[in-house]
C-alpha cells in the first residue's frame, strides 16, 4: 500500500504546525532547535533562504544620491517578545567593503499578515532604510558595478542574513526609476530570487536632451565604449530610421518623424511595463492603440543599445504638453508614449467624513478629448467620476465611493481593486496613466473612520491609478498574533454579558437568510433591543435600526462575545481561519449565553458530520 494511503500528504504538513504548538514546552524547543538546524544547512548549500522573510515596501529616490527603502524582515519563529530585533541594511558587491544603510526600525502590523504562529509577533521587524549612493556614483566612474541590498536580523537569540524576497503590490516597489550623475547611471533593479540591487554604470548610448515638434522627435545622445553607426525608433507598430548629426564632444544628434498611428495595428499594452497582471477590459478592439516607443543605437560591430534618459522620478510635464509624450522608462530607457488621446494624473486626493469623494487632477493629452468618461472600476462595482477638462487642459474628476446596489441604501464599495480608467465616444479605452511624481506617495493608506473601511492609493501596471478597498481593521486588529490576543481578552469565563442580539448570514457576507427573518421579528416585537450584524465588509447593508460591526475588528468580538442571543446560519469562525479546524473551534459560548443556529437551505442536505469528506 502507497505511504500516502497511511499518511496522506496533508497530514504530512500539519506535523510541524503541530509541533510547534504542542502545549509541552520541551517538545516546542527541541522541535525549534532542529527546525534551525535544518534551516541553516539547507540555506548554506542552496539559495533558498528557507524560513526567511523580507518584503520591500516602498523604494524611491530621496534629495540628490539618497535612496530609501522600508519593509519587514525576519526569520519565521523569532521571538521578539523580550526585546526589539537589531536591523542592519546594507549593499554589497563582490570585492567591495560593505555600504552601511542607516536604519530607523519601525512598527509594522502587515509584518503579521499571514502568520501561522500565533504566539509570535513580528510587529517589530519593520525598518526604513536610507542609503547614500555617493560612493557608488564614484566606484560606477571605473567599471560597471552591481549592489545587492542584503539584510541582517538579530534578537531572540537567533540571528539571519537574507535579501528581499517579495514586494508589496501598488507601492513605488514596482516602479523603479534610475537616476543619473555626469553620466553615471544608477539604476534601481528587481529580480526573483535575489530582491532588490543597484546597477551602477556610464550607459552606452545616454540621451541627455529628448525634444518632440508635432510628430518629430529629436534627441542629443551621449557615447560611451561604441563606435555610432546609426539609430532606429522602435514600436510595435514601426522601425524608423532616424538621421544623425555629430556634435562637439563625441555626441550625436538623431532625429525622425514617428509615422501615423494604425489604429487596427499592434499595441504595446502586453509589454511587461504595461501589463496589469490580471484581466483588464483594456485589450483588443475595445481599447485605443498605446505604443511605447523607444530608441535603439547601433554600433559599428551591429550591437544594438536601448539609448538609455536622464529622465527620472522627478520629471514634470513640459510645455509643449501633447503627445508624443517623452517619459522615463523601465530599465533607465528613454521612452515616449504614443496614442490619440491620454489623461495624465498629476493629483489625487481623497476626502474623507459623512460624504466621501475621490478628487483627481492632471493634463488631457492629445485631440480625441471630447465625450471622455471616467469612473473608478472594480471587479464587483463602478464608481463613475465627473470629468471637467479647461482649455489649457488640465482637468479635474471628482466621484462619490458610497453607492447603491440593487436599490438598497448608500453604502461604501465592495472591498477589491479599484483602477481609474476612461473611454471616449466610440466607447473605446483610452489610456490613463500617473506622473512619476507620484511614485514616492505610494502606497498611501486613507482610513474612512465613520463608515469603517480603508482606501490604499497605489500605482498599478503601466502606472495605472488603483484604489484598494480593505477592511479597516488597526494595528492591534491586524494579523492571526493580534486576533488571538483579542479572543483571549473577550473568551473569559467572567465576560459581562449584555442584553442584546448578535446576528450573523453566511459568516457575515449578507444581511439575509434565517438571521434577517429573525430580525424583522425582533425589531417588531422588541423595537428598543439592541440588534447588531456582524460582517465582512462595511460595504455589507444592514437591517434599518441595527448596528454593523466588521469582522476582526475590536467592535465585533466585543458584540459576539457579550451578546446573549448570537443568531447565526452557519459556522462561527475566527477571522483569517475561515472553516479550518482552528478557525471553528475559536469560537466559546460565554455563560449566559443563547446560540441558536438555523442553518440554511434544507435540512436534507448533507451538513457537518455526514458529509464524508
Amino acid at each position: 500500500m502507497a505511504v500516502r494511503k497511511i499518511l496522506p500528504l496533508r497530514h504530512l504538513k500539519t506535523i510541524p504546525t503541530w509541533l510547534g504548538r504542542a502545549k509541552n514546552p520541551a517538545v516546542r524547543r527541541t522541535y525549534g532547535v532542529v527546525r534551525t538546524a535544518v534551516r541553516r544547512v539547507a540555506n548554506a548549500v542552496t539559495p533558498l533562504q528557507i524560513g526567511w522573510v523580507g518584503v520591500l515596501r516602498t523604494a524611491h529616490w530621496l534629495d540628490d544620491a539618497t535612496f530609501e527603502i522600508s519593509g519587514w524582515a525576519y526569520e519565521r519563529g523569532m521571538d521578539f517578545n523580550r526585546e526589539a530585533p537589531r536591523i542592519r541594511v546594507r549593499l554589497r558587491s563582490f570585492g567591495q567593503p560593505d555600504i552601511e544603510a542607516e536604519v530607523t526600525r519601525v512598527d509594522e502590523p502587515q509584518a503579521n499578515t499571514g502568520v501561522k504562529d500565533i504566539q509570535l509577533d513580528y510587529t517589530p521587524a519593520g525598518f526604513v532604510a536610507r542609503f547614500d549612493l555617493s560612493d557608488l556614483i564614484r566606484l560606477g566612474r571605473l567599471q560597471r558595478r552591481t549592489w545587492r541590498v542584503v539584510i541582517s536580523v538579530s534578537g531572540g537569540g537567533r540571528a539571519m542574513t537574507g535579501t528581499l524576497v517579495r514586494r508589496t503590490r501598488f507601492g513605488s516597489a514596482e516602479h523603479l526609476f534610475s537616476r543619473t550623475f555626469e553620466g553615471i547611471q544608477v539604476l534601481p533593479r528587481w529580480a526573483k530570487g535575489s530582491g532588490l540591487s543597484f546597477e551602477v554604470a556610464r550607459p552606452a548610448a545616454l540621451a541627455t536632451t529628448c525634444a518632440v515638434q508635432g510628430r518629430r522627435v529629436g534627441a542629443d545622445l551621449t557615447l560611451s565604449g561604441i563606435s555610432f553607426s546609426h539609430a532606429e525608433m522602435v514600436s510595435p507598430q514601426a522601425t524608423v530610421p532616424m538621421t544623425s548629426t555629430a556634435l562637439p564632444g563625441g555626441r550625436v544628434r538623431v532625429e525622425a518623424v514617428l509615422p501615423p498611428i494604425d489604429p487596427a495595428g499592434a499595441t504595446s499594452l502586453l509589454d511587461p511595463e504595461e501589463d496589469e497582471g490580471m484581466f483588464s477590459p483594456e485589450f483588443g478592439e475595445a481599447t485605443r492603440p498605446v505604443l511605447s516607443v523607444r530608441l535603439d543605437v547601433v554600433d559599428a560591430r551591429g550591437a544594438r543599445h536601448q539609448v538609455a534618459s536622464v529622465l527620472d522620478q522627478s520629471w514634470e510635464l513640459e510645455p509643449p504638453d501633447r503627445l508624443p509624450l517623452p517619459y522615463p522608462g523601465p530599465d533607465g530607457t528613454l521612452r515616449l508614449r504614443d496614442t490619440e488621446a491620454m489623461l495624465l494624473v498629476t493629483e489625487v486626493d481623497v476626502e474623507t467624513g459623512a460624504e466621501p469623494r475621490v478628487r483627481v487632477r492632471g493634463r488631457a493629452l492629445g485631440d480625441a478629448l471630447e465625450g471622455i468618461e471616467l469612473a473608478l472600476i472594480g471587479p464587483r462595482g463602478r464608481r463613475p467620476m465627473s470629468l471637467t477638462i479647461e482649455p489649457d487642459g488640465t482637468f479635474e474628476a471628482v466621484g462619490d465611493w458610497l453607492g447603491s446596489q440593487w436599490g438598497q441604501p448608500p453604502s461604501p464599495p465592495p472591498l477589491g481593486q479599484y483602477t481609474l480608467r476612461a473611454s471616449g465616444l466610440d466607447g473605446r479605452w483610452l489610456r490613463v496613466a500617473a506622473t512619476p511624481g507620484l511614485v514616492a506617495e505610494v502606497p498611501r493608506v486613507v482610513d474612512f473612520d465613520e463608515l469603517g473601511f480603508r482606501s490604499l492609493i497605489g500605482l498599478g501596471g503601466g502606472r495605472r491609478l488603483v484604489l484598494v478597498i480593505q477592511t479597516l481593521l488597526r494595528p492591534q486588529e491586524t494579523g492571526p498574533v493580534k486576533q488571538m490576543e483579542l479572543a483571549r481578552r473577550y473568551q473569559r469565563p467572567d465576560t459581562p454579558i449584555v442584553d442584546q442580539f448578535y446576528f450573523e448570514a453566511f459568516g457575515g457576507a449578507a444581511a439575509t437568510c434565517n438571521p434577517l427573518a429573525l430580525d424583522r421579528e425582533v425589531a417588531r416585537r422588541l423595537p428598543e433591543a439592541r440588534r447588531i450584524w456582524g460582517v465582512t465588509n462595511a460595504s455589507v447593508v444592514v437591517p434599518e435600526g441595527a448596528i454593523k460591526v466588521v469582522r476582526g475588528t475590536e467592535a465585533w468580538w466585543r458584540a459576539r462575545e457579550t451578546s446573549r442571543y448570537v443568531i447565526v446560519n452557519e459556522w462561527l469562525t475566527r477571522p483569517g481561519m475561515g472553516k479550518t479546524t482552528l478557525g471553528k473551534r475559536n469560537y466559546i459560548r460565554m455563560p449566559g449565553q443563547i446560540v441558536l443556529q438555523t442553518w440554511h437551505g434544507t435540512m436534507f442536505k448533507r451538513i457537518g458530520l455526514d458529509r464524508h469528506t
